[in-house]
């Protein structure tokens, strides 16, 4: 007979495990029944800090708020039915800001859905094109899918971390009884013991490095040399300490200004901040001083920065010569008028 129980806590140990083990250090649960595995799971990891948020509105943008500031994917953990439908909000801000999310959520097993069972909902594509990959788990039994389970965690996590980041959606079909009283901390021990012994991922991604295309390094270093009035813009996103470096090494050696976004990492760090712009906002706003202080050229860097006046000067005629640099795929050019986009990491 299956010890269904047994199944569920060890599966959603084995997951979070290998969630910790990626570089998961928060979660945010929302308390519901047909989470408690899950939630058992957590409660015996310490290398994530849960927080335990009621409604999951609320937690999924305190999560968005989490993944910002620390660059890290942080994982959103809820019940079945509506309760996942309301991470949708957070979802797509997370898509559009690529931020990286990983979704947990718990949900009737295949044969209790589409039959008016209560809190049951269609989980599966409920975020249509606002996630990067979504996957539903094989329901939990006696079979041996631990390297199922550990995969499928590190899968989640590199896709929520790689090129281009944000959220991606892991629905948890889960059959009752969802766990027994007795017994649980050695059953989330015995799960755990079941990973790699060197503490590492079960399966790790090696990220790449993307090189830009030797041509239009060339020709931004010829844009840098011509042209004496440019300006670097950086859009909201956080930055390592590499890549902030880097920024600020080109505004230095050309003696641009960076136009950087309240949210952008190039703000804050130890990196020099003698030629970034934090007051830009207040002197865009006078159409005179706009006017006389256009750069003939643009280098733009990472997504598009909040302020209207900043925006209204990437749509300026007099700039002319618009570089974006971008290290994955998406398209960041809502005004049309960049001249040429960089694949390739900043530094």
């Amino acid at each position: 007979m299956i010890d269904v129980a047994r199944a569920n806590v060890a599966a959603a140990a084995a997951v979070v495990d290998e969630l910790a083990r990626s570089g998961v250090h928060q979660a945010c649960l929302s308390p519901g029944s047909r989470s408690a595995p899950l939630a058992i799971a957590l409660a015996h990891e310490r290398r994530i800090r849960t927080w335990i948020i009621t409604d999951e509105r609320s937690a999924g943008f305190f999560a968005l708020g989490a993944a910002r500031e620390s660059g890290r994917a942080v994982a959103l953990v809820c019940t079945s039915g509506t309760a996942a439908a309301n991470y949708a909000p957070a979802v797509v801000e997370a898509s559009l800001a690529a931020v990286p999310l990983v979704l947990l959520t718990a949900d009737r097993p295949t044969e209790l859905r589409d039959c008016a069972t209560p809190q049951t909902i269609t989980q599966s594509g409920l975020f249509a094109r606002h996630v990067l990959w979504e996957v539903e788990l094989a329901t939990p039994t006696d079979a041996d899918l631990e390297a199922y389970y550990r995969t499928t965690a590190c899968r989640a996590v590199a896709v929520a971390t790689g090129r281009p980041r944000g959220p991606v959606h892991v629905n948890v079909p889960l059959r009752e009884p969802l766990f027994e009283p007795e017994g649980l901390p050695a059953i989330v021990e015995e799960a755990r013991a079941g990973g790699r012994v060197d503490g590492v991922p079960w399966t790790r991604v090696a990220p790449g490095r993307l090189r830009p295309d030797p041509g239009a390094t060339q020709r931004l270093a010829a844009l840098a040399n011509r042209v004496e009035r440019g300006a670097l813009v950086c859009g909201p996103g956080p930055l390592d300490p590499a890549t902030a470096s880097a920024i600020v090494g080109f505004a230095e050696h050309c003696g641009w200004p960076i136009l950087a976004d309240p949210l952008s990492g190039v703000r804050h760090g130890p990196h020099s901040k003698s030629c970034v712009c934090d007051a830009y906002d207040v002197v865009l706003r006078s159409a005179d001083l706009a006017t006389r202080l256009a750069p003939r050229a643009l280098v733009r860097i990472g997504g598009l920065p909040s302020s209207k006046p900043l925006q209204s000067l990437l749509t300026a005629p007099q700039a002319t010569e618009q570089i974006a640099i971008a290290p994955d795929d998406r398209w960041r050019d809502p005004f049309f008028r960049v001249g040429e986009i960089m694949r390739g990491d900043v530094p």
